[in-house]
């Protein structure tokens, strides 16, 4: 591919650079159909992979003009061993090269038949609608890699009882795509696997109050949250820690629902009552971070995850939030070298929250190649060892 580049660069160089832009799409279309044209069965490399290696040779050709703003960072696949993380950073197709292959080129076309996935936008919907109810019923009391493990379950066992054929399951590299598509699809639209996910119901001191009307008025909150009524919620964990100050949980249901109702700063108090029952409670610590972002006080949402890395150091979620408020500061090297500690965490912990680092993963390496810095991402990701293929 790199020999192909650099021949079309040098005959770039002698045709002139006033060539027309319809021209250039129309030859690095055929770069790509050429391309598709040889493919063919490999062991060592599936169809799909060898397909977006055409894709990104026709692409790269594209940009070379500047016709495209940048290549469209695809799905992530990974695989990892004991302490080796691998990223596969495929490229996408641009619309205008999609377009012209669908016209014109009868290998694409053929190859499209043949990597199609076997299963629907309906069967996506059912197993995460399934899995979903399965995952609000774990105990959330359990340790995070217990919980994982059970969402993990949930989602196999919802996958098993919708799927009514083998196609899936007896193909691993077709199951390993649908599996990151449900998670993904699970941490946009699964409120149950945030409750499970970010809980922290483990038995501590001060997590429940021994005053029983206190619990009573916790626990009616906790029916109006159920419920979506937010203000009735608010209403009885207030009552509960009037009755006890000292009340953990119902000061963390109490920020929670307060920042479901956008009253940011009151809810950064609430939490604030957490912390000082317990400095380093990983809830309020995780929360008043993505608090103070809301905010945009972007030096308090750190310092609060920098404690909550600190004295959590196997929590994803420090070095996953961190690397979001980073990133929206505009340090993409900071939030480069989080999002691949939280990636790494996230593989350890088995979480479903994969899926998510990987998209943050795929956007910011969009951000380095917007400012031709991807050496510098690859350095990043060689020394917090996670491999990265860029299929180049």
């Amino acid at each position: 591919m790199k020999k192909t580049i650099l021949t079309y660069i040098l005959l770039l160089s002698l045709s002139g650079i006033s060539q027309e832009e319809s021209n250039l799409m129309k030859e690095a279309s055929d770069l790509t159909c050429s391309c598709i044209d040889k493919i063919s069965p490999n062991e060592e490399t599936t169809l799909e992979e060898q397909l977006k290696n055409c894709y990104m040779e026709g692409s790269l050709i594209y940009q070379l003009k500047g016709v495209m703003n940048s290549i469209k960072v695809n799905e992530a696949k990974d695989s990892t061993t004991t302490q080796n993380y691998e990223v596969n950073i495929a490229e996408g197709l641009h619309p205008d090269l999609e377009k012209y292959l669908t016209e014109h080129c009868d290998s694409y076309q053929k190859i499209i038949e043949t990597t199609k996935t076997p299963f629907s936008q309906e069967l996506l919907d059912n197993v995460s609608e399934n899995a979903c109810q399965c995952i609000g019923a774990i105990n959330t009391s359990l340790v995070l890699f217990e919980k994982n493990q059970k969402i993990q379950e949930c989602i196999v066992e919802s996958l098993i009882q919708n799927h009514t054929n083998n196609t899936i399951l007896s193909n691993v590299e077709t199951l390993r795509k649908f599996l990151n598509e449900i998670q993904f699809y699970l941490t946009e639209h699964c409120e149950a696997l945030k409750i499970v996910s970010f809980s922290s119901d483990a038995p501590k001191s001060n997590a429940y109050s021994s005053n029983q009307k206190a619990i009573d008025f916790y626990n009616r909150g906790i029916e109006a949250t159920n419920s979506g009524n937010e203000k009735d919620a608010i209403k009885y964990y207030k009552k509960a820690v009037k009755i006890d100050p000292d009340f953990l949980f119902a000061w963390d249901n109490l920020g929670l629902s307060l920042r479901k109702m956008n009253n940011i700063e009151d809810a950064i108090e609430a939490y604030k009552e957490s912390l000082r029952i317990d400095p380093v409670h990983p809830s309020a610590l995780m929360n008043i971070g993505v608090a103070y972002s809301y905010l945009e006080d972007y030096p308090n949402a750190i310092k609060y995850y920098k404690i909550l890395i600190k004295n959590y150091p196997e929590d994803p979620e420090g070095p996953y939030g961190i690397s979001l408020i980073y990133s929206k500061m505009g340090d993409i090297e900071n939030a480069a070298a989080s999002i691949f500690d939280a990636y790494k965490l996230y593989k350890q912990a088995n979480s479903p929250y994969l899926a998510d680092a990987q998209r943050i993963i795929d956007a910011l390496y969009s951000d380095f190649s917007k400012q031709d810095k991807t050496d510098i991402f690859k350095k990043i990701a060689k020394e917090k060892e996670v491999n990265l293929r860029f299929n180049d």
